[in-house]
């Protein structure tokens, strides 16, 4: 290996160099980037040497047309969107079934009917019982109305028996109570003449002793006949008469009534009188009249007070209503005696029928199973990470062992937002409606895989995945299309190199080792060594990387010309930046290119496990190069490679020509440009 006391006679060099710091420094750009050239030849020379055993098999594959999808898969098992299991909630024996396993039923349809007698008695005995709560309560009702008193009769209070704040019992005597505004007159007429009078008959009657007539009005005929002293049959008749103020009870008067005349004179009474009653007990809380005075029948006397009476009517309300509510609940149970269907569908399972008797043991048990297969369903569980993607709506492409060979689809009906964690993983569940149900041919309790395309390409270039390495460069075989773009990369780069000597200034962004001197300078007392180029000049056959300056143009620069350069943007040179990282990347892969392949840089789109959509930088028919199927054991030799550099890049240093492009100068070569990752 000749690059080793080269690479010596390298840090003899920058030993010297250290060793005069202090002094003036002199130009020696040239000799830095000679420096990183003969360590980077140095390096890529041992991976060579070292790994020059390595046996590796080339893999590759064809750039064809085809579609990319990304699909996100789960599995579930099929049901009904509805089923129900049909269980008797009473006791007894079936009477009759009027269905067959395997018929449609609509909701309400009667399924059993069950032997319902004991239930019957039980209502009979509720209806009972509702009724005595009603009586009772009546009374109770009766008995707050009578605590308070009034008055049947208009007339005048001849006499008070109680006064406000007395505690009576019931029947106690309340009042007297006379109407004087009007007689009664009782006299009686011979029973066939009688028989032809009517009540509200127009009457006139005579006071005895006394040429005064007043009128009357008929008020009632006795429909019997008594027989008089005189052996005459008579009738009763009643006469009402205004009193003018002097009639009194007990004096006498005849009446005429029509054509007919009395038998004889009758006597006058009051026409209405009351002796009021207590009809309950209490406390007289209120007296509304007193002795003398004029009181109009329905009038209130007084009011009492009754705690118990109050209680005891309120328990009764209560009693009432329990005893309703239970009637109803024994006719709610008797409904439970027919069982009907309660949803639409086909009987998918029947396991009792008529002559077979319920008990506490069996009627929670099914009798039958309805399940509504128009519409089937089916739950997967999609990742956090994937959740995002999966929209209602969806088309599911469903899969089933069980029918092997077919097809299905369906759609996204509903996304969870409630999640299951598991081992820091959290799954979202996702319901999927199978297309046409039933008539698609899967049945519940089925299990089966569901495909969710999230998006896909159609008719678009592809390449395995895994002919794309780092940087989205592509190793395409060189009888391929893409040949071309290897020579304009090529032309493109080396008219980068031809500008960059020209200049003769160090890369953009470059910073020299603690202890080098400054860009362009030597250290005071240094010799080259025999070959080297004198100070600014450049090595025969050596180019300046792209973006470093040429000294002089520095300084023609601080004389007069900085207006042209500061009126380059710095979106222009951002991207010229990263197209020279894009072109050494290419170059340091076109380095490690087998034998018959070269390095293309594509751009890429939609992938998914397989495949990969190429948008641009292959053809259709391009021979391309696949992942090694057996990596090179250079670890045999005492040289590991440098992770993460394609191809087993030694040491992580670029090719020849790429010393300051790699990120942070001459830091390790295994950090890519941004935007460039490893596969």
């Amino acid at each position: 290996m000749p690059q080793i006391p080269l690479i010596n006679k390298a840090k003899e060099m920058l030993k010297n160099t250290s060793a005069t710091k202090g002094k003036k420094k002199k130009k020696i750009i040239i000799a830095c980037i000679l420096i990183a050239v003969i360590i980077a030849g140095a390096a890529f020379g041992s991976a060579r040497f070292f790994g020059k055993n390595d046996k590796k098999t080339i893999q590759t594959a064809v750039a064809a047309i085809g579609n990319v999808s990304n699909v996100i898969e789960g599995s579930g098992t099929i049901a009904a969107i509805n089923q129900y299991e049909v269980t008797a909630l009473v006791t007894g024996e079936i009477l009759a079934d009027y269905f067959q396993e395997g018929q449609m039923l609509n909701a309400g349809d009667l399924m059993y009917t069950i032997d319902s007698t004991e239930m019957e008695n039980s209502i009979k005995k509720a209806q009972q019982s509702l009724e005595k709560s009603q009586l009772t309560y009546q009374e109770s009702q009766k008995t707050l109305a009578n605590l308070n008193v009034y008055s049947d009769v208009s007339g005048v209070i001849t006499e008070m028996y109680v006064k406000k704040g007395d505690q009576i019992q019931s029947n106690t005597k309340i009042a007297e109570i006379i109407n004087t505004d009007y007689m009664l007159l009782k006299i009686q007429f011979i029973s066939s003449e009688a028989q032809q009078l009517y009540v509200g008959q127009k009457a006139t009657v005579n006071l005895e002793n006394s040429f005064t007539a007043l009128e009357g009005e008929v008020t009632a005929v006795a429909t019997g006949t008594l027989i008089n002293a005189d052996g005459v049959p008579v009738s009763n008749v009643e006469i009402k008469v205004a009193n003018p103020g002097a009639v009194m009870p007990g004096e006498r008067a005849t009446a005429i009534v029509g054509s007919f005349a009395c038998n004889a004179p009758g006597t006058f009474e009051y026409y209405e009188t009351e002796t009021v009653l207590a009809k309950t007990s209490g406390e007289i809380i209120s007296l509304n009249y007193r002795e003398g005075d004029k009181i109009t029948a329905g009038s209130k006397i007084l009011t009492l007070e009754s705690d118990s009476a109050t209680k005891n009517a309120r328990q009764n309300q209560l009693s009432v209503q329990d005893a309703q509510v239970s009637l109803q609940d024994q006719y709610d149970k008797l409904d439970d005696y027919n069982i009907t269907a309660p949803i639409s569908g086909k009987v998918i399972q029947k396991t009792a029928k008529a002559g077979e008797k319920l008990d506490n043991s069996t009627n929670k048990s099914a009798m039958a199973i309805i399940a509504d297969l128009s519409t089937l369903v089916f739950e997967i569980s999609v990742d956090e990470l994937d959740i995002s993607n999966i929209k209602v709506g969806q088309t599911v492409q469903i899969t089933a062992d069980a029918l092997s060979g077919k097809i299905f689809t369906g759609y996204v009906d509903n996304v969870s937002i409630v999640g299951t964690s598991s081992n820091g993983v959290t799954s979202y569940p996702v319901k999927v409606v199978v297309d046409n149900g039933e008539e698609s041919g899967l049945i519940p309790g089925m299990n089966v895989n569901a495909s969710i395309v999230v998006e896909s390409r159609e008719n678009v270039l592809t390449v395995p995945l895994s002919a794309i390495n780092r940087g989205n460069i592509v190793y395409v075989k060189k009888d391929g299309n893409s040949a071309k773009n290897k020579d304009e990369n090529k032309a493109e780069s080396s008219n980068a190199n031809d500008e960059m000597s020209k200049r003769g200034e160090m890369p953009e962004g470059f910073t020299p080792p603690e202890g080098m001197p400054e860009r362009g300078e030597m250290p005071e007392g240094f010799t080259p060594p025999e070959g080297m180029p004198k100070t600014g000049e450049m090595p025969e056959g050596m180019t300046m990387p792209e973006g470093a300056q040429n000294t002089q143009n520095a300084t023609n620069t601080e004389n007069g010309d900085s207006a042209k350069s500061e009126s380059a943007s710095a979106a222009p040179k951002a991207n010229s930046k990263n197209n020279d990282m894009q072109n050494k990347m290419l170059e340091r892969m076109q380095a490690e290119a087998p034998d018959g392949f070269e390095a293309v840089m594509v751009v890429i789109g939609l992938s998914d496990d397989t495949n990969v959509e190429i948008i641009s930088g292959l053809s259709e028919g391009d021979v391309v190069k696949l992942s090694d199927v057996t990596a090179a054991s250079t670890t045999q030799n005492g040289m590991g490679m440098m992770g993460g550099m394609p191809g087993g890049m030694a040491g992580g240093m670029p090719p020849a020509g790429m010393a300051g492009g790699m990120s942070g100068g001459m830091s390790g070569g295994n950090r890519m440009p941004g935007g460039m990752g490893a596969r």
